[in-house]
């Protein structure tokens, strides 16, 4: 759903690595989520993808899988 207004941006047109929003013709970016051009005001949350064993997964771009360590965290 689109940060402005809810809109379905599974249906909006995708064009130079964006997805254009049907209803009032927001544009992300699908690289990160960015906002390109509004009206929407904040960006889309965007994934980290991958298929393994015929099953898509997916995790909000920039977090962690569970059980790994964040290298820039010292324990000590």
């Amino acid at each position: 759903s689109c940060s402005h207004m809810g809109g379905p941006l599974s249906q909006g047109a995708i064009e130079d690595g964006c997805v254009r929003c049907p209803w009032h013709g927001s544009v992300f970016r699908l690289q990160d989520g960015w906002n390109v051009r509004g009206p929407a005001t904040a960006p889309q949350p965007a994934f980290d993808t991958r298929i393994t064993d015929g099953h898509v997964e997916a995790r909000l771009l920039g977090t962690e899988a569970a059980g790994t360590a964040d290298p820039s965290h010292d324990p000590a």
